[in-house]
């Protein structure tokens, strides 16, 4: 999912000319084509989906070159940013073009009361992992779990305590690089299970 050209399907399913509509969660692998048959945005094969947004991603330039020392993306002036969206879940840059400085701001809604691990993983960057464990949406300097992961997907890990149902802010500022700028984070909660974290994530409340 990081790149933004994929391999033709060999075989496709199925031909659509009508909306195409399926219950809950969807995603499909499809060539969106004009009435002419030429592909829309100038590539084939993408991925399409209908799943909910969960984070907000704010993108800077930070320079050409890829910095081992990830700067603090929220103290960069308003000259800097690139561009603003939200995605689905945690992840790189999807269009990986150029180095660029990457803050995803999400708020975690605990799945449980007790101690969680966080598991942050990066390759081709690095990236700082805050936490706003007090809740009082900010971040102190205690809250910062990992500060300038390595680029090799080791998992950097970090425990919080957590009471069920409650939000808490997370935020990554992620120094990407080249070729794959894979950013990737996961909990383990107190039943010993490891998942990516997305589905515990919600868009960020800033007006609590």
């Amino acid at each position: 999912l990081n790149s933004p050209n994929f391999p033709p399907v060999p075989q496709p399913d199925k031909h659509y000319r009508d909306p195409l509509t399926g219950r809950g969660p969807l995603s499909v692998r499809a060539e969106l084509l004009r009435s002419d048959g030429t592909p829309v945005d100038g590539h084939t094969w993408k991925f399409y989906n209908n799943w909910p947004n969960r984070v907000e991603v704010t993108e800077y330039n930070i320079g050409r070159r890829t910095l081992r020392a990830v700067p603090d993306l929220a103290a960069l002036p308003e000259s800097k940013i690139l561009r603003r969206y939200q995605m689905p879940y945690v992840r790189g840059l999807m269009q990986n073009v150029a180095v660029r400085g990457q803050m995803t701001e999400t708020d975690l809604v605990a799945p449980a009361d007790g101690k969680h691990t966080l598991e942050l993983r990066t390759q081709s960057g690095h990236a700082t992992l805050f936490f706003d464990q007090n809740q009082n949406n900010g971040f102190d300097e205690d809250e910062v779990l990992v500060r300038d992961s390595p680029n090799d997907e080791s998992g950097q890990k970090a425990d919080v305590t957590l009471r069920q149902d409650e939000r808490y802010r997370i935020r990554i500022d992620h120094s990407t690089g080249l070729p794959r700028p894979v950013l990737l984070l996961f909990i383990t909660g107190p039943d010993g299970k490891r998942t990516e974290i997305s589905q515990y994530l919600q868009l960020p409340n800033k007006n609590p």
